[in-house]
């Protein structure tokens, strides 16, 4: 357990969330920098703004300008850019004076700014736009499809969506049309299939052009453990990997399922619960607030008091607390209630964490 994540936080105006990288931001005299979780401080907190830590690097700004930051607290991008974007492989895509352009870890320009428009690389291939039409370039900088397109995404599984004559469809490597131009609009492509809109409404087909969802709904989401939520007339429902709805869209907001591909949180007339992958509700929607099973536990809320339910919606932990942590360790999470901290432990054990601290302290001495 790291004893220092719960009390370095108080040196500073303002911290936010530790990241997969280990490192939070914090501002301290009206700067921000970053901090790991033994609280030590990794750069100078000079930062005006700052977004965290995501595959290494996280973007830092002075003033008007931006640039990038490794976790070793090095600025491998300087701060120079109007705009900048996270890494893709490899290269970041930065504007500068209205142009785009890729630069590489080393802070360098790999690929000049000279474009009108610019996407994140995706399976090593980036649209750009350049006199009004997209082309795709690769990350050496290589002009791979011309410009002869009046919008255009990166590849993703083999194909890119191209749009010509206000009409989608998608090409190969060798700039063959595989799909034909028939679709009014294409939000998303990856996993081997895209999200496409078809007279007004949205679908999921494949990469080889087959439908998966029909185009009937007002939005899809992407498939998560084999589901896909969908939005029709303002409700949510959810549908399995063939397309087919597991419960109808009668709630007002529906999460992915969790990682387990077990339970998905569901929201109706403001109050939360989850259904199963037959879309049964086998945890009311009684909760002004639930979080994600994690670790066989999710975070549930009423009038502002939170606590756990297992997967049998069973309350392991009474909603008693000011606030709580994920199960993001098997064997325990923390919460804090009237300001005091307690480690809640897998087996239902409740413990002050000033009491653990003491203990440690003791074992040590």
């Amino acid at each position: 357990m790291d004893t220092m994540q719960e009390t370095w936080r108080s040196r500073y105006e303002e911290s936010q969330m530790f990241t997969t990288d280990g490192l939070a931001a914090a501002k301290r005299n009206g700067k921000w920098g970053f901090v790991n979780r033994n609280g030590k401080e990794i750069c100078q907190f000079k930062y005006d703004s700052v977004l965290p830590f995501i595959g290494g690097e996280a973007l830092v700004q002075v003033g008007k300008f931006w640039g990038a930051m490794s976790t070793s607290g090095k600025e491998i991008v300087p701060v120079y850019y109007d705009e900048i974007f996270y890494f893709h492989d490899g290269l970041a895509k930065v504007k500068k004076d209205g142009k785009f352009g890729y630069v590489n870890r080393k802070g360098a320009l790999a690929i000049p700014l000279m474009y009108e428009n610019g996407e994140n690389f995706s399976s090593l291939t980036a649209s750009v736009t350049l006199g009004g039409k997209a082309g795709i370039i690769n990350t050496k900088g290589k002009v791979i499809i011309p410009f002869e397109y009046d919008e255009a995404a990166s590849f993703s599984g083999g194909i890119a969506a191209v749009k010509r004559d206000d009409l989608w469809g998608f090409i190969n490597k060798k700039n063959e049309l595989v799909i034909p131009y028939q679709y009014e609009g294409v939000d998303w492509n990856f996993d081997g299939v895209a999200k496409v809109k078809s007279q007004g409404f949205w679908g999921i087909i494949t990469n080889e052009g087959k439908e998966v969802v029909p185009p009937l709904y007002d939005d899809v989401l992407p498939f998560e453990s084999g589901y896909a939520p969908v939005e029709k007339n303002g409700k949510w429902g959810m549908v399995n990997a063939q397309g087919t709805p597991i419960c109808e869209a009668i709630y007002d907001d529906i999460y992915q399922f969790d990682k387990k591909g077990i339970l998905a949180a569901v929201c109706r007339d403001d109050k939360w619960g989850y259904i199963n992958t037959e879309g049964a509700e086998v945890i009311p929607t009684e909760y002004d607030e639930v979080g994600e099973f994690v670790n066989g536990f999710a975070a549930v809320c009423k009038n502002d008091l939170w606590g756990f339910v297992n997967r049998e919606g069973k309350v392991v932990f009474a909603l008693e607390y000011d606030e709580v942590e994920d199960f993001q360790d098997e064997k325990f999470a923390l919460a804090a209630k009237d300001e005091e901290v307690f480690v809640l432990f897998s087996d239902g054990r409740v413990v002050p964490y000033k009491e653990i601290q003491e203990n440690n302290y003791e074992s040590e001495n």
